[in-house]
């Protein structure tokens, strides 16, 4: 078995990795604000981590340095599409024995096939060259949103990303040939499985936005907010579900729901997957993305609740959504 593990995103980092937003053609008449709140982000994390950005092409390197100057940021000039970036960079793990670091190369197919990667299938190969440390390759697709790791063995995903034909070449996997490949990847020993994610999920069913683990044994999920919540089923199915798992030890799961942000539509009136599990774990603080919404504080409240030796603050991020994704989506975490 690998001695290498990803460590949980809670033990220290040396640096977030991430990507500005840039593309006209993506963003649209959202491109200021989600540079906005991207840079809000970036001020939040910079207090006790530091940042590594990507930047896609020259003209946007001087709107970027403007708007992050005085943080401790580095520039690296690597084309991309879009900024999901946790989907499109290597997993990185660490040595059970030395602590050295390594990172961990998958494919990647444009979400089932759904996006056409411009630049994307290269990006993982050029964090791992900028960074200059070993790394192990695998050719089937696996995103890094897709699969949430306590650092202990246990993993979470959903049956609708990982099993789904459109990440197989129109062939759906089995469950014991999906956990082998974790298990020599990622060194992971039990998978928990979620059936199926939020309404809408361009990702199909990213369990980032579901279930995620706050300390080893302890999980966050959301909760039904308002009576016309989309995904009520969804949050049931999912509650009901975390209460038979045990994790790598045999243990129960002690379980924490946080409100959903409701019926969280767009300009077109779609129903878009917001959800305020997509914070990110930095050294000294947990960025939490709220929607403008009446449950915005009430989930920020019940997330603090988790990280008691942490800040937790909630940064707007509807614009970051409707253009890519939330936070935990942009980000890549890398440890020390």
């Amino acid at each position: 078995m690998q001695k290498n593990r990803p460590p949980a995103e809670w033990e220290p980092h040396r640096a977030c990795w991430s990507a500005w937003p840039s593309h006209k053609e993506i963003w649209q008449e959202n491109l200021e604000s989600a540079q906005l709140e991207f840079t809000q982000l970036c001020k939040a994390i910079a207090l006790s981590e530091k940042l590594e950005i990507l930047i896609p092409f020259p003209e946007q390197l001087m709107i970027a340095a403007h708007a992050l100057r005085g943080l401790k940021v580095r520039f690296h000039a690597v084309p991309f599409g879009d900024i999901r970036l946790r989907d499109i960079v290597p997993i990185f793990t660490r040595n059970l024995e030395t602590s050295q670091l390594q990172t961990v190369r998958f494919g990647f197919n444009g979400w089932g096939g759904k996006y056409q990667p411009i630049h994307e299938d290269q990006v993982s190969k050029k964090v791992t060259d900028l960074m200059g440390v070993p790394f192990r390759e695998f050719p089937w697709i696996l995103e890094g949103s897709a699969i949430e790791m306590d650092g202990r063995g246990t993993a979470l995903t959903t049956r609708q990303c990982l099993l789904n034909s459109n990440r197989n070449n129109d062939r759906v996997p089995s469950e014991n040939e999906v956990e082998e490949r974790l298990k020599e990847a990622l060194n992971i020993e039990k998978v928990l499985w979620i059936e199926e994610g939020l309404l809408n999920d361009y990702a199909d069913g990213h369990i980032d936005n579901l279930v995620r683990f706050v300390a080893p044994g302890h999980v966050v999920c959301l909760k039904t907010s308002g009576k016309s919540d989309p995904n009520e089923k969804v949050f049931k199915n999912i509650y009901e579900q975390l209460l038979n798992f045990t994790d790598v030890n045999g243990q129960k799961l002690k379980i924490t729901q946080v409100n959903s942000p409701g019926n969280f539509e767009n300009n077109e009136g779609h129903v878009v997957p917001a959800s305020p599990l997509s914070f990110y774990i930095s050294n000294k603080i947990v960025i939490v993305p709220v929607f403008e919404t009446e449950y915005d504080d009430l989930a920020v409240s019940q997330i603090a609740q988790c990280f008691p030796s942490r800040k937790t603050i909630g940064v707007k991020a509807s614009s970051l959504l409707f253009g890519g994704g939330a936070f935990h989506s942009i980000t890549q975490q890398e440890p020390t």
